[in-house]
């Protein structure tokens, strides 16, 4: 259950600073970027589904991996990689579950099990 409060932590503090930056730009851009919620990229169909749960509308969420594929073997394509180059936030399981995306995940995002082996 902390191992959940800490994913939640990260989740919302991602969300406090997306806001924060929409604010200040919307001064400068006249306010149109009020308008645009954060992007949270995740790796998987489930990380979707909880982020969704979680922050509702307050943020767009964008999968890499298609429901259905096997993550292990999923090979990023140019678009994936555009995904997690601009996202506000990257989520993804660690402990391997990408293993072909693993230095692209590791050098953006943030593994949701990152303290379960703990």
């Amino acid at each position: 259950m902390k191992k959940i409060w800490k994913l939640l932590s990260v989740i919302v503090v991602a969300l406090a600073l997306g806001a924060c930056a929409s604010d200040g730009e919307s001064a400068s851009d006249g306010g149109d970027a009020a308008d645009k919620k954060p992007v949270v990229t995740v790796s998987t169909s489930f990380l979707r589904d909880m982020v969704k749960q979680l922050a509702g509308d307050q943020v767009t969420v964008e999968t890499v991996i298609p429901a259905g594929e096997d993550p292990h073997g999923y090979l990023a394509r140019p678009r994936d990689l555009k995904k997690i180059q601009g996202a506000d936030l990257v989520l993804y399981h660690g402990l391997h579950l990408e293993a072909q995306m693993v230095e692209a995940l590791e050098a953006t995002g943030v593994a949701v099990t990152k303290d379960f082996t703990d």
